[in-house]
């Protein structure tokens, strides 16, 4: 082989490990996300420019996953995650989380006990209607559905 043949895959090979370390996804539209299917965001940001990501929301929802590292950006009212969202082996996240075209955030830290966490927000009022001991009062326009009962942390609510 010649070198500069080698050369030029070299850096080929240097480029895209380069741009792979600094990726970037940016929502330009609607997406859904099907039972039972699971989109990653690996590293780097997801921004939200337009559209949603809504995933089913039944017993085996779909679910827009992050990985440890990763983040998004420039979430609002009209473009956020509409559905379930997981993160992974991380000790703390902000949710991009919505509902019916209401952006409601949420956040856990000191999270630890299992390696990931999954949420959604749903903009109606909760099939459970009296509060239990302990518990002031139950919503009747909104509640956030959590799911990983192995794992324990600290939730900030928007």
């Amino acid at each position: 082989m010649r070198p500069s043949f080698i050369r030029f895959v070299g850096v080929i090979c240097f480029l895209c490990s380069f741009f792979s370390a600094f990726s970037q996804v940016t929502l330009f539209g609607d997406v859904y996300i099907a039972p039972k299917i699971e989109i990653h965001i690996v590293s780097g940001k997801l921004f939200f420019e337009s559209g949603k990501i809504i995933t089913d929301r039944g017993n085996n929802a779909g679910i827009l996953s992050f990985a440890k590292g990763s983040s998004w950006e420039w979430a609002n009212h009209d473009t956020h995650v509409d559905g379930f969202i997981r993160f992974y082996e991380a000790s703390a996240f902000t949710f991009p989380e919505g509902h019916d075209n209401i952006l409601q955030p949420l956040r856990i830290s000191n999270f630890s006990g299992s390696d990931h966490f999954d949420l959604a927000y749903q903009h109606r009022g909760h099939d459970v209607t009296s509060a239990p001991n302990g518990i002031a009062g139950v919503s009747d326009t909104h509640f956030w559905e959590l799911r990983n009962p192995g794992s324990k942390g600290q939730v900030m609510l928007s």
